[in-house]
């Protein structure tokens, strides 16, 4: 797989809004609060001084089927109650070439839950249900019905600055990074990239070489917490990209070590 590159959390400028052009996708940016981002349309339940248009995403959104090329939506997921409507309509206006990135809380930090309007908390393999084969890999029945497909295709797991202290040693990372998952607080944040399954023909595709119930997943962080600085005042985070990759199916099933 190519590698992705997976953006960082945009400054809060004003900028010239993006217009809706009837020939170029869209690229979305669903639940921007404060943070408005340069050529997207920025999208918000509330008002601000960022948005562009203002709707509930758990409901049917003001853009026609195949119109967007990119999503984008950052510390929102997490605020639904009704987060499969989120995904139906992400999906249905997705084109097929089109990718979404999501960005929470990881769900074994106290930052998943220490909003009093967090409704879930999330984990990689969380956003399985979306996969093909997921009904079958686990044999609830409860997913039968749910045919708004989605491709896992990376998961970030960032680490928090305080076990990136430890980890920022090569020898530090080959010995806990095949178990930072189950010391809690240790993951802060997960950056989730999906595309959209749209048709019979990439379901079966897809069916032959993924398990429904895993996800690829890696270890990175912020570069100023490895190297032990603040982050500058005009600085984007960047994340830095640790190396070490493995399926996750819910038991840790871990594949490769780190470089």
């Amino acid at each position: 797989m190519s590698a992705l590159v997976l953006s960082s959390e945009p400054p809060s400028g004003i900028a010239v809004k993006p217009k809706l052009s009837k020939d170029e996708p869209l690229h979305l940016h669903i639940g921007c609060g404060p943070q408005r981002m340069d050529g997207f349309v920025n999208c918000d339940l509330y008002p601000s001084s960022a948005t562009d248009l203002l709707f509930d995403c758990t409901k049917r959104w003001p853009f026609p089927d195949n119109s967007a090329s990119v999503i984008y939506s950052s510390h929102t997921l997490e605020h639904l109650d009704d987060f499969k409507s989120f995904f139906r309509e992400a999906h249905r206006v997705l084109r097929e070439d089109g990718n979404m990135q999501i960005r929470v809380p990881y769900g074994d930090h106290r930052s998943a839950w220490w909003d009093v309007e967090h409704r879930r908390p999330w984990h990689a393999e969380t956003f399985c249900f979306l996969q093909p084969g997921y009904r079958e890999a686990t044999g609830n029945a409860q997913h039968a019905g749910w045919t708004h497909f989605f491709s896992i295709e990376d998961v970030v797991l960032r680490v928090s600055a305080r076990f990136v202290k430890i980890l920022r040693w090569r020898l530090g990372r080959w010995l806990l990074l095949p178990y930072l998952d189950c010391l809690q607080n240790s993951i802060e944040e997960l950056w989730v990239y999906l595309t959209p399954i749209k048709t019979p023909e990439r379901q079966m595709m897809w069916r032959k070489t993924r398990a429904g119930n895993a996800v690829p997943c890696r270890y990175g962080a912020y570069r100023h917490h490895i190297e032990n600085r603040p982050q500058g005042s005009h600085e984007l985070p960047e994340l830095v990209d640790w190396g070490f990759r493995a399926f996750y199916n819910g038991y840790h099933s871990f594949r490769g070590r780190t470089k």
